[in-house]
């Protein structure tokens, strides 16, 4: 399989997406013996039916290898107070971290790039996937790297910012497996029908959350959105919601990666007076 570049240029010319590597903790913590983890199981079984020859390198056991690797590439892995999340793909030019991001990387090469991120949302549902992002031409590997994590026994977690109401019907068809929030702020072009069918969507979907994420990458690095923004927010979508607001939640930086402190209980507070009676309630 031969894979695009951001230039649309094979990744190796006139050659097949060949030596490829996976760092991962294999087995169980506490019974490495036993089988994979199902996030582990998931990308393994995509590499496979991808006809990619793929050497598998348990971090743990193999630490030498994998540090070895890892002083190479340092600028290139993300490693948090926790340590480095795994699995951790390199194919000889590309490192990708993550289950979505690997997944995605595997299916389209550089086609999902934008609209994936190696994000964990609550009890370990695999987050990271904005379908509002997806280029059109890309929708059916988006759909394919949704339901593998699905049949695979994982959840994921759809971060919709408002747009692509087409696309989310088709991904919240995928099962049980599925969970949805509606991003704040919002996407700047989220309007007309398309927002009101993305809404409706999201609103009839049980569990589903406004989930109130920092905003910025800037000089002045990421921060919460205002007071006022979250509460146009939560108007819009009332305005066009179909029923009861679904209830607000406020993302855990430190599940994204981001240098910003937790939202504490003065901000949750404001934003809920910004709100004013809520329906839903808040998620804090």
């Amino acid at each position: 399989m031969v894979l695009p570049t951001r230039e649309g240029r094979p990744q190796q010319e006139g050659t097949s997406f060949m030596s490829c590597t996976l760092y991962a903790q294999f087995g169980q913590p506490s019974a490495p013996d036993r089988e994979d983890a199902p996030e582990i199981r998931i990308v393994k079984t995509c590499i496979a039916e991808r006809d990619i020859e793929c050497d598998f390198v348990d971090a743990k056991r193999q630490r030498e290898v994998f540090n070895r690797f890892y002083r190479c590439h340092k600028p290139e892995i993300r490693r948090s107070e926790a340590g480095i999340r795994f699995p951790v793909f390199f194919d000889g030019m590309t490192v990708r971290q993550g289950v979505v991001p690997i997944l995605a990387y595997v299916l389209s090469g550089y086609g999902l790039e934008g609209c994936v991120a190696d994000e964990v949302a609550d009890g370990g549902t695999v987050g990271g996937l904005f379908p509002s992002r997806c280029p059109a031409d890309q929708e059916g590997h988006f759909h394919e790297l949704v339901d593998r994590i699905v049949r695979g026994g994982c959840r994921a977690h759809l971060l919709t910012e408002g747009t692509g109401a087409r696309l989310l019907g088709k991904l919240l068809g995928i099962g049980e497996g599925t969970q949805v929030s509606l991003a704040v702020p919002m996407a700047e072009n989220a309007e007309g029908e398309d927002f009101a069918a993305t809404v409706g969507l999201v609103c009839a979907h049980p569990g589903a959350r406004l989930l109130v994420r920092p905003v910025g990458y800037g000089s002045d690095g990421a921060r919460w959105p205002s007071e006022r923004t979250v509460a146009e927010a939560v108007s819009r979508v009332g305005g066009v919601g179909p029923g009861t607001v679904p209830p607000l939640a406020f993302a855990d930086p430190s599940e994204l990666g981001w240098d910003v402190p937790p939202a504490d209980r003065r901000y949750v507070a404001a934003c809920a007076r910004a709100c004013g009676d809520l329906p839903g309630g808040i998620d804090a």
